[in-house]
């Protein structure tokens, strides 16, 4: 499993690639992808290449994430 964290927008987001398969006949990518402080909140993202994958991983993460709805309620 490869993981890949960096920082955006002032949130440190994690993103772990369980399947990467790269062929003549299939690209499939799967990860999950939380914020390193809060992984209880967890999302699972499927493209065709790594760099996809993050880039959908970290607008679904800093579009909809929980602290949003926590502050909503609140």
């Amino acid at each position: 499993m490869k993981k890949i964290q960096f920082v955006k927008d002032g949130y440190e987001i994690v993103v772990n690639i369980r399947r990467n398969i790269q062929n003549e006949t299939t690209k499939y990518v799967e990860a999950d992808a939380y914020y390193n402080d809060f992984g209880n909140y967890r999302i699972l993202v499927l493209g065709d290449t790594v760099e996809k994958v993050v880039e959908l991983a970290t607008h679904e993460l800093l579009t909809n994430h929980p602290f949003e709805k926590i502050i909503l309620d609140y």
